[in-house]
């Protein structure tokens, strides 16, 4: 399906190994749904844009560690602290988080950065349409029971937290995507 978003993740370092970790990958189920909503959503996305440049979102994080999930709670992020643990779907591969307040935008052929600070004369025009394209889709996924979704800060800059519903295995992922 093309590029559809430059996956951004933090790489593990000595010096950061608490604070940098979000491993590219995911169960199966959650993948599939990833990778279903993104060809959506980017298709959808550019029809809206027309002559405008292409538009690709950000996928911001994926697997985490407990302890980072840990630091994220501590710094007081929008982060779950489970039942006495650091837990969250993020630490078993069931959720993922999708920018709404930035993206990428094809520049020639290079996909570059978009938000209010980088390159912001496109993103003052997309980002209407993203969080069109993204909340109507968020909202038939989760009418359909795959994934509950939360907007994370909905006016500012945030993201969409997908946790894909317990016990969805791929093709039923990939079963209820058709029908939406």
């Amino acid at each position: 399906f093309g590029v559809v978003a430059p996956h951004r993740q933090r790489v593990p370092s000595i010096e950061h190994e608490i604070t940098e970790h979000s491993y590219p990958y995911l169960l199966f189920a959650a993948d599939e749904l990833l990778r279903g909503v993104m060809r959506r959503a980017f298709h959808e996305a550019n029809l809206r844009l027309g002559d405008a440049p292409q538009l690709a979102f950000s996928v911001t994080s994926l697997l985490r560690t407990e302890a980072y999930q840990g630091h994220l709670v501590s710094l007081g992020k929008l982060a779950s602290k489970g039942d006495g643990d650091f837990s969250s779907s993020h630490c078993y591969g069931a959720a993922f988080d999708i920018d709404h307040s930035g993206g990428y935008v094809l520049l020639g052929d290079t996909w570059a950065p978009t938000n209010p600070d980088v390159n912001s004369e496109h993103w003052e025009y997309i980002r209407p349409v993203a969080r069109a394209v993204l909340a109507e889709l968020f909202g038939e996924i989760q009418n359909a029971g795959v994934a509950n979704v939360i907007d994370e800060i909905p006016d500012g800059r945030g993201v969409f937290h997908v946790a894909l519903l317990p016990g969805f295995s791929e093709s039923a992922v990939k079963d209820k995507l058709e029908k939406i």
